[in-house]
């Protein structure tokens, strides 16, 4: 059964007139009515009291509010918000609403004027853990589902490793029943990230090439092309075997997927629209697994560790005040990192034009620094999804226009 105001149900343009014998809203009406409808949409967790509070009027108010924005076509049916369009007379009013009140709009403004391109989109998801999960997967559905290139269509899309990854695709697993891409429009997932040797969780659903397939999924419908996988190459060649990368390297290309994703030159991990990927950042609390890798096998020393600022895709980024030699390590770490380099990552952040481009998928605010170097110095990241607390943490940053580390 279609949900009022479907496309399926209701194709006809959307009418936010208002309804015969109703004298129009005037704009601090009608801006208290969209931020009304908006909050309503944001999560399960939200109540008309948490409205209520947070526009600072009455519950009845509230009540109110939303009977008009339903009767505007605003708001159909929950958790379905739909704002007006262009040429709609209360256009501008919404534009300044969500640019004053919707978090992530305000962020996306302030982030975007500070850092500048290739920077794009910040969507911030309330919550961590399961709640950051589902808000995430529903920011991430419509990206996946766009098919209009004057939208940022994309029609290749890279995946790393990483637990927030795995999370947010089984969310959207739950979120659409039936494949979301037509059969003649089906969206190519790469896997962009060897096995690690030692973390062994559940590796059927964790690692990169199962991450793309269970996305493939999610996405395409049953017969498309099914995505290549680079399982049983690990992520990086470790530094006991020197002299030894290049043949191991071309070893692995043997394989006909890991020759067709990392040739010596070009390859599909040089031209995607858009790469999925998690960081990892030293610490107790949630490290990276790559990093933890390195320490196991001797490629780089607890001490070492404290001048590395965190990971993308598995691409070691280190401090700006690290010592020369330990920079220079950190470059020859990455030279053997059998993944997605981080030239690949800055070139499909210049291409992408008007898609998400390289989509940064974290929750935990200690990843803070770690987006500030990479947006503000390093240019490699296109769309934000991350949590309230790490946009928070960010912006405090961006507050003290903090240097990069």
């Amino acid at each position: 059964m279609d949900l009022p105001g479907s496309p399926m149900s209701d194709p006809s343009p959307i009418d936010s007139s208002p309804p015969r014998g109703r004298p129009p809203l005037d704009p601090s009406q009608a801006a208290k009515v969209l931020r009304a409808a908006h909050a309503l949409c944001r999560g399960p967790h939200v109540t008309q009291d948490s409205i209520a509070r947070e526009l600072n009027v009455s519950q009845s108010q509230v009540s109110r509010l939303l009977r008009l924005a339903r009767e505007a076509r605003w708001l159909v049916d929950r958790p379905l918000f739909i704002p007006p369009e262009p040429g709609d007379p209360y256009f501008d009013i919404w534009c300044e609403v969500e640019s004053q009140f919707v978090l992530s709009k305000r962020l996306e403004n302030k982030f975007r004027s500070y850092y500048g391109e290739p920077l794009r989109r910040v969507v911030v998801v309330d919550g961590i853990g399961e709640a950051y999960s589902q808000g995430a997967a529903e920011a991430l559905l419509p990206i996946l589902s766009e098919l209009d290139p004057q939208r940022g269509a994309i029609s290749s899309l890279g995946v790393t490793w990483g637990r927030n990854i795995r999370y947010v695709i089984q969310a959207l697993r739950q979120l659409v029943p039936e494949p979301i891409r037509p059969a003649d429009q089906p969206l190519t997932l790469v896997p962009l990230c060897g096995e690690p040797f030692q973390d062994r969780e559940d590796p059927q659903t964790f690692n990169s090439s199962a991450l793309a397939w269970e996305l493939h999924q999610v996405v395409n419908v049953r017969g498309s092309p099914s995505p290549l996988s680079i399982a049983g190459v690990y992520a990086f060649i470790p530094q006991r075997y020197r002299g030894q990368a290049e043949t191991i390297l071309d070893f692995y290309r043997l394989g006909s997927a890991y020759a067709a994703i990392f040739p010596k030159e070009g390859g599909l991990a040089a031209s995607l629209d858009a790469v999925l990927t998690a960081i990892g950042v030293p610490g107790e609390r949630y490290p990276g697994v790559f990093l933890r890798e390195r320490l196991a096998l001797g490629d780089l020393t607890p001490d070492e560790l404290g001048s590395v600022l965190g990971d993308v895709s598995g691409i070691l980024i280190p401090r700006k005040n690290a010592k020369p030699r330990l920079a220079r390590k950190v470059q020859q770490l990455n030279e053997r990192w059998t993944g997605v380099k981080q030239e690949h990552l800055v070139s499909c952040a210049r291409r992408a034009g008007l898609g998400p481009g390289v989509i940064i998928v974290a929750q935990s605010q200690d990843r803070a620094a770690l987006i500030h170097r990479c947006c503000r110095e390093e240019k490699m990241i296109n769309t934000l999804l991350i949590s309230r607390v790490l946009a928070e943490a960010i912006e405090r940053l961006v507050d003290e226009d903090a240097p990069a580390e």
